[in-house]
């Protein structure tokens, strides 16, 4: 266990990264207060969906492009999607190999352009809200004490599900769909326990979630990833602020 939960902190260290972000200012800690609540609201399995959707949308992006690289490539960052969509689905999975599937998408990443990186890095990152959704937790039991663990491991796999999204949006061409996403979930799981929720099995276009384009068919491919100093915004801090009012309205 200890293995996997070093590796598996890589991957959101790593994943989280790009030139010129910190973690340290970009925490995705239990005390952090980033998280948008409209996720946390979610179950954990509408997370572990959500963020395999945000990172599955970014990786078909930049298959409508001709920077997708193939080979090794395509199979680490399958594999990675596949795996966090296992977990969303209830499927029962082995820890150590879930946090390798995200390792190696990041392995993968390092010698990707920007556009396949941010793919890749996307893919761990899905991984990673999985693993922290139902490896890392801690069953205390009931009573205040089970609560307050609850409500803050429920925070964390949010807040990794929030840097997914933030990650993969940086491909370009996506802009309200996760939007569409959280609506579907919320809905799915109304009049349930909040807690794990209920599994997703189908997170393809045919499944409970639908189209991953619901408003339009983007553009034949990702806008390049700007340097930074060239009129983007710094990479040091995500800019959540507009996906976090349109949830407030949800």
């Amino acid at each position: 266990m200890e293995a996997g939960r070093g590796t598996c902190d890589r991957i959101a260290r790593q994943g989280w990264d790009a030139p010129g972000r910190s973690i340290e200012s970009d925490s995705m800690n239990a005390s952090d207060s980033r998280t948008p609540s409209d996720l946390s609201a979610l179950s954990l399995y509408a997370l572990v969906a959500f963020a395999s959707r945000c990172a599955r949308r970014a990786y078909l992006r930049l298959l409508q492009t001709k920077e997708a690289p193939d080979g090794p490539y395509r199979a680490a960052v399958e594999a990675a999607l596949a795996a966090a969509e296992r977990a969303a689905g209830g499927l029962p999975f082995e820890s150590h190999a879930l946090c390798r599937a995200g390792e190696r998408a990041l392995e993968a990443a390092a010698p990707a352009g920007p556009v396949a990186g941010t793919v890749a890095r996307a893919a761990a990152l899905a991984v990673d809200t999985a693993y922290q959704a139902f490896v890392e937790r801690i069953y205390v039991g009931d009573g205040e004490a089970g609560r307050t663990f609850d409500a803050e491991h429920a925070r964390e796999v949010a807040a990794r599900a929030e840097a997914t999204r933030t990650v993969a949006a940086e491909v370009g061409g996506i802009t309200d769909e996760p939007l569409h996403d959280l609506r579907k979930l919320l809905d799915l799981q109304a009049g349930a326990d909040h807690g794990d929720g209920v599994p997703i099995a189908d997170l393809s276009e045919g499944g409970p979630l639908g189209s991953f384009w619901p408003l339009s068919e983007p553009g034949p491919g990702p806008t390049p990833l700007p340097a930074c100093g060239e009129g983007s915004p710094s990479p040091d801090r995500a800019d959540t602020s507009s996906f976090s009012a349109d949830l407030s309205g949800v």
